[in-house]
C-alpha cells in the first residue's frame, strides 16, 4: 500500500477546494488501480468542509484525527505553525506503516501517482523540487550570517551551500521515520537563531538530502504555491461549481493540461498612475502593491473572487515593500484599518491579515 496524505487544519474552505482538485487529478491515472493508493487527511476535524455536491463525486479520502493539544504541541502553541507539517508526516508514518508522500493541498498530479513513490524507497526520499542554496536567498541572511564556515546539527552540515528544496512534496518510506526527528532538531535549532517561515522545508531536505538519494518529484507534480496561487483558486472554484466529473475528468485529461493562471485583465489607467508614482518612490513591490490594490477595487464590483485575488496580492507586495511614508494609510485608504471593517466584499483571511500589517506597521 502507497499512502498519499494532505495535513490541513482550520476552517478556511479553500485549502478543501485544492485538495478535491488535487485528489481529482490523481484518480484520473489511477481509476482501475485505485486500490494501490490510500488517501489521508491529517485533520483536527472529522468531517470536510466540501460536500459531494460540491465537486460532483464522494472523494476516497481517509481521516486521520489530531487533536488540539497535539496541535499545539506541533506547533509550540502556534508559534509556529509550519513546524506541525513534520509532525504529521511522522503521524501519518506511523498510523499506516507504509511509504507516504505528503503534499501540500495546492498541487496537482501530472503524471501517474505510482511514478512518485518509484522514488520512495529505504534510503530513497522525494521532496518537488531543488531551489537553490541558502546562501542566495536574501531572506536567509540572518541565519546565513551566523553559519560561519558551517555548522552541525543533529549530524547535519550546514553551511551557506546547503541546498533548499520545495516541500509541497516530502515522500518518505517508513524504514526512514527517525529522520524526521533529526529534521525536527534542526528546525528547532535555526528557528532559534532567525524565526524564518521556511525553517521547516530547509531542515527536512537537509536531512533527506544528506541520509538518503533524494529526488525531484515536479514532473510528477505541479505546486501552484505563492502569489498566482489566490487567482489559481478562483479558476478551481468555477471548475467544481460548474463541471460534473465527468468534464472535471476531461479537463484533467487534456495532453496540455495547465490551470489557467493568466492574471485577468488591469486597466491602463492604473498602470500608468503607479507607473509614475513609481517615478518618486522607487519601489517595485510598492508599485505592484498599489496596482494590486487599485486593480482589487476594480474588481470589487465585477468579480469578488478576483477582488479577493488582488487585494491578497496588494497586501503580500505592501509587507515586502522597502517605501513607507506617511501617504501610505492614503494610498490604500479603502482598505486601511479605519474601514476595512465595513468592506463587504473582502474575505475574513484577507481581511485579518490587512489588519495584522497596520498593527504591526504602527
Amino acid at each position: 500500500m502507497k499512502v498519499i496524505a494532505y495535513f490541513l487544519f482550520g476552517d478556511d474552505r479553500m485549502y478543501e477546494v485544492e485538495l478535491a482538485f488535487s485528489v481529482l487529478s490523481a484518480l484520473r491515472f489511477l481509476k482501475h488501480q485505485q486500490e494501490k493508493v490510500k488517501f489521508c487527511v491529517i485533520s483536527d476535524s472529522a468531517d470536510s468542509l466540501l460536500q459531494p455536491d460540491d465537486v460532483g463525486v464522494e472523494l476516497p479520502i481517509e481521516r486521520l484525527l489530531l487533536s488540539p493539544q497535539e496541535l499545539a504541541d506541533w506547533t509550540h502553541n502556534s508559534t509556529y505553525i509550519y513546524r506541525a507539517k513534520l509532525f504529521a508526516l511522522e503521524k501519518v508514518i506511523a498510523h499506516y506503516q507504509a511509504p507516504v508522500a505528503l503534499i501540500d493541498t495546492d498541487t496537482y498530479f501530472l503524471d501517474h501517482p505510482l511514478k512518485l513513490f518509484e522514488r520512495i524507497a529505504r534510503d530513497c526520499s522525494v521532496m518537488h523540487v531543488r531551489e537553490s542554496e541558502i546562501g542566495e536567498i536574501k531572506l536567509w541572511e540572518p541565519i546565513v550570517n551566523q553559519l560561519g564556515s558551517g555548522i552541525t546539527v543533529a549530524g547535519i552540515q550546514i553551511s551557506a551551500q546547503s541546498q533548499m528544496f520545495n516541500s509541497g512534496v516530502i515522500g518518505i518510506d517508513p524504514a526512514n521515520r527517525s529522520l524526521i526527528a533529526s529534521a525536527i532538531e534542526v528546525l528547532d535549532y535555526l528557528y532559534q537563531l532567525a524565526p524564518i517561515f521556511n525553517v521547516e522545508q530547509f531542515a527536512i531536505g537537509a536531512v533527506l538530502d544528506q541520509k538518503t538519494q533524494l529526488s525531484d518529484s515536479d514532473d510528477v507534480i505541479n505546486h501552484y504555491w505563492g502569489v498566482r496561487k489566490e487567482f489559481v483558486r478562483v479558476q478551481l472554484l468555477k471548475v467544481l461549481k460548474e463541471n460534473t466529473i465527468e468534464k472535471i475528468t476531461q479537463i484533467l485529461e487534456t495532453p496540455s493540461l495547465e490551470i489557467p493562471e493568466v492574471y485577468p485583465r488591469i486597466r491602463v489607467r492604473d498602470r500608468i498612475i503607479t507607473t509614475l508614482n513609481f517615478l518618486q518612490h522607487r519601489d517595485h513591490d510598492y508599485r505592484r502593491a498599489q496596482l494590486a490594490y487599485r486593480t482589487a477595487l476594480y474588481y470589487a464590483k465585477r468579480h469578488v473572487g478576483y477582488a479577493n485575488a488582488w487585494a491578497n496580492t496588494a497586501l503580500e507586495s505592501i509587507k515586502v515593500a522597502k517605501h513607507r511614508d506617511r501617504q501610505m494609510y492614503r494610498s490604500f485608504r479603502d482598505l486601511n484599518q479605519d474601514v476595512i471593517e465595513q468592506i463587504p466584499w473582502i474575505e475574513p483571511r484577507i481581511r485579518r491579515g490587512w489588519m495584522k500589517f497596520w498593527q504591526q506597521s504602527g
